[in-house]
């Protein structure tokens, strides 16, 4: 039956910079066909309110406000939408999507992350937000979280647990110890920068 069919989920995120642009949303869907991609979390979609509909092969999920600025996302290949159990739009930050599986389901959380030179304020209003949310997410769920955390993640020592030995940058910026804060403070792996 539908409701015990297993999926392997091939996930991506992608910072649109805005899905408002003419042909935009178009783009992403035949990139993500191309690769196969499931799920996509999706930042900067740009557009206002929150939203479900469907677009050809697609099923977009969106969170945002009543301005066009950030926005985050998901972007679901129809194969997958019987697995989708769940839409939380939160706020223009964050978003999470739930999904079914064969053991246990899976929560996913997209975030966009304020910039580096954003006042200490914001990013740590965003970040106990973001371990609220993470913290919400039912205890027996795979936990997934994607985004633009608009960090560097360094090759530091003292962080290899966490984010292991190969990274672009050689030091992290405050983004990124903050973003390695959260990961350790969870009990995660850094997988991708």
């Amino acid at each position: 039956s539908k409701r015990n069919k297993v999926y392997d989920l091939f996930l991506a995120t992608w910072n649109t910079l805005s899905l408002f642009r003419s042909g935009a949303l178009k783009q992403v869907k035949s990139e993500l066909l191309k690769y196969n991609i499931a799920i996509a979390a999706l930042q900067e979609i740009r557009w206002k309110g929150d939203g479900i509909m469907d677009s050809g092969d697609f099923t977009l999920c969106y969170s945002g406000g009543k301005y066009n600025h950030f926005r985050t996302g998901f972007l679901i290949n129809k194969k997958y939408k019987d697995a989708i159990m769940g839409f939380e739009a939160i706020d223009e930050r964050m978003c999470t999507l739930r999904v079914r599986g064969r053991f246990n389901n899976t929560t996913i959380l997209n975030v966009h992350a304020p910039t580096e030179e954003k006042e200490d304020e914001i990013k740590d209003e965003f970040y106990e937000k973001i371990s609220k949310i993470y913290d919400k997410i039912p205890k027996n769920d795979t936990k997934v979280v994607l985004g633009d955390w608009n960090a560097k993640i360094g090759k530091e020592d003292e962080y290899k647990t966490t984010i292991g030995d190969h990274s672009l940058h050689t030091e992290s910026n405050n983004n990124g110890i903050r973003a390695i804060d959260f990961a350790m403070s969870k009990y995660m792996t850094n997988k991708s920068t």
